[in-house]
């Protein structure tokens, strides 16, 4: 039982980031905001990938 719980409730928040995310992105007023921050979080995760 409590390993149901736990399984339904990560997919739960899974999706409700997913939704979200999704939201966010494609109500922007202009497409390059979105591509600004898609391009920043790229390069976090470059610079946190990055072993230097």
């Amino acid at each position: 039982m409590t390993m149901f719980f736990l399984l339904s409730l990560s997919l739960f928040f899974f999706f409700f980031f997913f939704f979200f995310f999704f939201f966010f992105f494609f109500t922007t007023p202009t497409a390059g905001s979105a591509g600004a921050l898609t391009q920043t979080c790229r390069e976090v995760s470059f610079a946190d990938i990055s072993p230097a």
